[in-house]
């Protein structure tokens, strides 16, 4: 099955939020992007080979960076919900949802 990736407006803000922060601090929001590009390329390929974290709910970790993928199949459709650090409580998104 072929799976379509879906960021929704949330995912996108938090996305740009860390591409500014790291930009900010040190000069590697390209190296944010590829590193994140790189996984959500796995994610769309392989989603279920990501672990499930709460109630479909599945988070994939961002190589050499602290933030986390969270985000849910529904059917053909892989809905990005967050790109949050990893030192934030996940369980917000669980009661967002």
């Amino acid at each position: 099955m072929r799976f379509q990736l879906v960021i929704t407006g949330e995912a996108e803000a938090d996305i740009a939020d860390a591409i500014r922060w790291y930009d900010q601090q040190a000069g590697i929001g390209a190296d944010f992007i590829a590193a994140l590009d790189q996984r959500l390329t796995f994610i769309e390929q392989q989603p279920l080979a990501v672990a499930e974290v709460d109630h479909g709910i599945r988070r994939a970790v961002i190589a050499r960076f602290p933030y986390n993928i969270y985000f849910i199949v529904n059917g053909r459709f892989i809905n990005v919900l967050a790109v949050w650090h990893g030192g934030r409580d996940a369980r917000k998104l669980s009661a967002a949802g």
